[in-house]
């Protein structure tokens, strides 16, 4: 009887440890033409990946012999929060393992002054300032690219693009596009590369004496930002929620952990 126990203890963690490998192993698409970074989901198959049932961050990944094109998308309020509070570190290693060496920080939160300017010019047109909002949001962080870390906009770079916006729901969406020899070194058709998804972990807040208070941490804020238009009509009540889950998880001597997944890709071949 023990030993049959013993052989079912072992098949469940052999099964289990098998669905593991095979959740977070995913193929490329090929672009046929190249995506337009918009922030728009026009040229991608949908619904994106959830590789993470229990992390609500969705993803696609296609290429074509030059740039890696990736979409990201929260997928639900709470996270896009998340997104736009913290801001995001995409990862790619090209040892297909866990290494956080190459990436692209984006998006990169605004601060309240920055915001409340857009407020101001928005003036009280909801859907001037979501579309100011998005249009300010140009520029990122690249990590191990160069001798050091930049912060580039899409003005200065003429390779490595991204953007972000919002559909007719407020549903966000990224998209970033990377040249392929940047982080890979060179176009190998099945090449198996590593990608991480990393939200930041939370900006210090005015109470902490940091001068970097962002959308949802400073209680100066504006009526226009207290109740945010990017986050829907609940606005004001999830982000007092969010502040308050989060004092809750971090308490005196924690500190939260920040959703990250990561996925293993295979690059796509034009005669897939």
């Amino acid at each position: 009887m023990q030993k049959y126990f013993f052989l079912l203890a072992i098949s469940v963690v052999l099964l289990f440890s098998s669905c593991q490998k095979k959740l977070f192993q995913f193929s490329n698409s090929w672009s046929n033409k190249s995506v337009i970074i918009d922030g728009q989901l026009d040229e991608w198959q949908l619904p994106l990946e959830q590789p993470a049932a229990q992390i609500p961050i969705k993803y696609r990944c296609s290429n074509d012999e030059k740039y890696l094109y990736l979409a990201v998308q929260p997928s639900d309020e709470y996270m896009k929060a998340m997104f736009l509070h913290q801001g995001l570190k995409i990862w790619i290693d090209s040892t297909a393992r866990r290494k956080e060496k190459n990436g692209i920080g984006y998006p990169i939160p605004l601060r309240t002054s920055e915001t409340n300017e857009l407020a101001s010019e928005a003036g009280n047109n909801t859907q001037k300032f979501i579309e100011l909002y998005a249009a300010s949001m140009q520029e990122f962080d690249v990590y191990g690219l160069a001798d050091e870390s930049l912060r580039l906009s899409n003005l200065t770079s003429k390779e490595i693009k991204v953007a972000l916006a919002f559909d007719q729901l407020r549903t966000l969406c990224m998209e970033i596009r990377i040249p392929i020899k940047t982080v890979l070194g060179s176009f190998v058709s099945g090449k198996i590369f590593s990608l991480g998804i990393a939200v930041n972990n939370p900006a210090k807040s005015i109470d902490d004496g940091s001068n970097d208070s962002s959308l949802f941490n400073d209680r100066n804020q504006n009526q226009i930002t207290q109740g945010n238009p990017l986050m829907g009509p609940n606005s004001q009540m999830m982000n007092q929620n969010m502040n308050q889950n989060m004092n809750q998880m971090q308490g005196p001597s924690r500190q939260l952990s920040m959703p990250n997944i990561w996925m293993k890709i295979k690059l796509a071949d034009k005669a897939e």
